[in-house]
C-alpha cells in the first residue's frame, strides 16, 4: 500500500505518515506537488517516521508526471543544489538533436535566421 503525500506538507508529513502507517501498514510513499517551490523536507519526515521507502514523486497533474523518486536528487534539492541531472535528462527528451546540428552548421556558415 502506497501512502500518497503532499510535500508542500512539510514537517506535518511525519504525524500524517506515522498514523496512516500504524493504522493500515504502508510499503511506500508517492510526494506529489515536487513541481513547486518545495524543496523535499516532508521526503525526510515520510522516509525517518515509516522507514519504508518514497516510491516516486508528482512533477505535474497527469499520469505521466509520475517519476521514479532518486534520494541523491532529493539530497541535492534539499540543500539547495537543484536538481540537475533532471534538468537535463528533460532537456535531451525535448531537444531535436538533428534539427540543432543543421542550425548549428547553418551558425558557423554565417546562413543563420530565423
Amino acid at each position: 500500500m502506497l501512502l500518497v503525500v503532499d510535500a508542500m506538507t512539510g514537517q506535518e508529513a511525519a504525524t500524517l505518515t506515522a498514523r496512516f502507517n500504524q493504522d493500515v501498514g504502508i510499503t511506500g510513499a508517492i510526494l506529489t506537488k515536487m513541481d513547486g517551490d518545495t524543496r523535499g523536507g516532508a521526503a525526510l519526515s515520510v522516509r525517518g517516521v515509516s522507514g519504508k521507502p518514497i516510491k516516486f514523486v508528482g512533477v505535474g497533474e497527469g499520469m505521466d508526471d509520475l517519476e521514479p523518486f532518486f534520494p541523491d536528487r532529493m539530497a541535492s534539492r534539499i540543500l539547495g543544489l537543484g536538481d540537475i541531472q533532471t534538468l537535463i535528462e528533460k532537456a535531451q527528451t525535448a531537444m531535436d538533436f538533428d534539427k540543432a546540428a543543421q542550425i548549428g552548421k547553418k551558425m558557423q556558415k554565417g546562413d543563420f535566421d530565423f
